[in-house]
């Protein structure tokens, strides 16, 4: 695999022990920290670590295009420096629809050797994954005493039941799914809309091991994929 692919994987191997741990921490009869609030604190930590690890596999799947968008800006155009969310995904969606990782389903092999996989039942979505980031923020920084800004309100959920939902969400889509590149040669801008070039499709598999199912696919062209019976 090349570097990026294996540098995903990493990634990917990372995040599903992250589920894990806080698999342990939501189903421990007694806080693992002794104290329930710092159990919080470490499943708020999982959660925004696993969201940075996503975005960052976002880079990695589209690097060319990330640093000559990033290239275009008059200061501070070093993109191996970027690291906030919030700040790296909206330049990713304009590169790319496909910058968050595609939650797939299963799996079948065509008459002609390809494979095909439907959609999964959950969507990545933009604005919920920021939202996710931010929230997650909140709960691991203290609060200035002076403000007078008040706290933000889960509403009817408790901190921990909505920490729960964001990683049921979140281990739901990246379960198995899909990391889609585009194809760049550097003639066109890095927001120009072009062919799908390949993609990682991976599966976590057991949740008890490190162990995750890697494969490289190559795209196929529209009309081939359509006459296969793929939605495109």
């Amino acid at each position: 695999m090349s570097k990026a692919a294996n540098l995903y994987l990493e990634a990917m191997i990372e995040v599903k022990r992250r589920f894990r741990a806080a698999d342990r921490i939501i189903g421990a009869k007694r806080p693992r920290t002794l104290t329930k609030n710092f159990d919080d604190e470490v499943l708020w930590l999982h959660i925004r670590r696993i969201v940075e690890l996503v975005t960052f596999g976002g880079m990695l799947a589209d690097e060319l295009r990330y640093a000559a968008l990033r290239a275009q800006t008059p200061m501070n155009a070093d993109h191996t420096q970027d690291w906030k969310v919030n700040t790296i995904l909206p330049k990713l969606q304009q590169i790319t629809p496909l910058h968050l990782p595609v939650s797939i389903g299963p799996f079948r092999q065509m008459p002609d050797g390809t494979w095909n996989f439907l959609g999964g039942e959950e969507t990545l979505s933009h604005d919920r994954v920021i939202e996710i980031y931010n929230v997650a923020g909140q709960h691991l920084h203290t609060r200035n005493p002076l403000s007078v800004e008040a706290p933000r309100d889960a509403g009817a959920l408790s901190v921990r039941d909505l920490a729960v939902a964001e990683l049921t969400y979140l281990k739901k889509t990246l379960w198995q799914h899909a990391k889609i590149g585009l194809a760049y040669e550097g003639a066109d801008g890095p927001t120009t809309s072009t062919n799908h070039d390949s993609a990682w499709i991976v599966r976590f598999g057991n949740p008890d091991t490190d162990d995750i199912e890697m494969m490289m696919a190559e795209g196929v062209p529209i009309d081939q994929a359509r006459e296969n019976g793929s939605p495109g």
